[in-house]
């Protein structure tokens, strides 16, 4: 029989982390949620000195988020199919996880399930659906707040803090180093801004088309002398490289160069950061960049950018945000075309003021 607690009621004391060795959170979303779970990520070890972070992530490559954490414990990618959920379970039970954390924005009912076969004490999820008899700590779903604030509230369950902490990307010093190579290389010792043309393989409904990109890139490059560092991974160097030659020679493209790690150390030097809704976009603002974050379909309410130097760019279309956790089948995405290149550099000239 596996081991569990019953449900806390209202009011009663909160069982202790002290005592908790190893710690599973579970987060299948992309980069840019596991981001959002940084605050929380970063709570909970203040909160457990003690425990090791172990992580069920999906085949993103997204773990390089927190595979350099101190207390990173195994990281495991799954594709999260029933058929290797035995399999899955036998490897979780041999991690032994006194805790198991059900991410925002992850399958409940999946995540309390293994929460349960392997054996955690304490489950630890938002109470909502089915899964919601799967957990025994269980905040209330609230479908208005924002990603990081309920991971933050999931931690608050436990060990209730007073400011969330900012998010971040756990790196290395072979991963500082490569960043300064790059900007060396690249001469971007000055005034430069990033872009990030693409969005998840499966999420084209995200992305603003690549003919604006190219043109905001051509006027900061004319009107603030900027040079342009266009990011993204393997799978989009390709468009990355072609948008940086239609800019012209002083934009580079970074995508498939830089990793993950590398990636968010040189957004530390940004000046500006233009984006989709992506990981890239959370990644930057992470960096402490100032983000023109552009907003289509998807529910900026739930996934903006952390940060007050973000801004968040919408279209006036009253169909948005349709996104339901699931693809957008929309042809017009009048919500992306509405989004003009000139209110785009409007708002770069306040952030980057007179040439």
């Amino acid at each position: 029989m596996f081991p569990t607690l019953p449900r806390k009621p209202h009011g009663a004391p909160l069982p202790p982390l002290s005592g908790i060795n190893d710690a599973l959170f579970i987060s299948m979303g992309g980069i840019g949620n596991l981001v959002l779970l940084t605050p929380a990520l970063q709570a909970f070890e203040k909160a457990a000195p003690r425990a090791r972070l172990h992580f069920l992530l999906p085949k993103n490559n997204s773990r390089q988020v927190v595979e350099c954490h101190p207390r990173s414990g195994e990281i495991i990618e799954t594709a999260a199919s029933i058929h290797s959920l035995p399999m899955l379970v036998a490897r979780l039970r041999r991690i032994k996880p006194g805790l198991v954390v059900a991410a925002s924005g992850t399958n409940p009912l999946k995540c309390g399930l293994i929460g349960l076969l392997c054996g955690a004490r304490l489950r630890l999820g938002e109470s909502f659906g089915a899964g919601r008899f799967l957990y025994n700590i269980t905040i209330p779903f609230d479908e208005t707040l924002h990603e990081s604030t309920v991971n933050f509230r999931l931690i608050g369950a436990l060990s209730p803090e007073v400011e969330p902490p900012a998010p971040t990307v756990w790196t290395n010093a072979k991963d500082r180093d490569a960043a300064q190579r790059f900007l060396s290389a690249n001469r971007l010792n000055s005034r430069w801004a990033g872009l990030h043309l693409g969005s998840g393989p499966a999420m084209s409904y995200k992305r603003w088309p690549v003919e604006r990109f190219i043109e905001v890139g051509r006027r900061l490059v004319e009107r603030f002398a900027c040079r342009i560092v266009i990011f993204g991974g393997p799978e989009e160097a390709e468009a990355a490289a072609n948008a940086a030659q239609r800019i012209g020679n002083f934009a580079i493209s970074s995508a498939g160069e830089l990793t993950i790690r590398q990636s968010f150390e040189v957004m530390k030097h940004a000046s500006l950061f233009v984006s989709n809704d992506s990981g890239p976009m959370h990644l930057a603002a992470a960096a402490g960049a100032t983000v023109l974050a552009i907003f289509g379909p998807t529910l900026d309410y739930k996934t903006a950018p952390l940060g007050n130097r973000s801004v968040i760019l919408t279209a006036p279309v009253a169909c948005r945000p349709c996104y339901a956790y699931k693809p957008v089948t929309c042809r017009s995405l009048d919500c992306l075309k509405g989004i003009e290149v000139e209110r785009v550099m409007e708002a770069a000239g306040r952030i980057l003021g007179k040439p």
